[in-house]
């Protein structure tokens, strides 16, 4: 099983992503996501998962522990935290 995205099938996905993305399905961005994250393009990722999180909630959607959209989107923000490094370097509370 190729677990590879190219840049090409990104274009395509865009394509036909552009041809229906009217249908505000919360899915549709939520596999956009997907494709980006497996290309490694976290910002991009990032984009689509917060609208999907979007639609979804504005549609009443369930969003509980076990909700693939939740899920994901905590993976793919995992690699999206710039404080991350700035509070690395601060001191523990516990230090003193």
């Amino acid at each position: 099983k190729n677990n590879t995205i190219v840049q090409e099938q990104i274009e395509e996905a865009e394509n036909i992503y552009h041809k229906i993305k009217d249908m505000n399905n919360p899915d549709i961005l939520h596999t956009m996501a997907l494709l980006y994250f497996k290309l490694q393009n976290y910002q991009k990722a990032k984009e689509f998962m917060i609208e999907a999180c979007n639609k979804l909630q504005d549609g009443h959607g369930v969003i509980s522990k076990s909700s693939e959209i939740l899920n994901n989107a905590i993976n793919i923000f995992q690699y999206d935290q710039y404080e991350l490094e700035y509070c690395k370097h601060q001191p523990s509370k516990y230090s003193y």
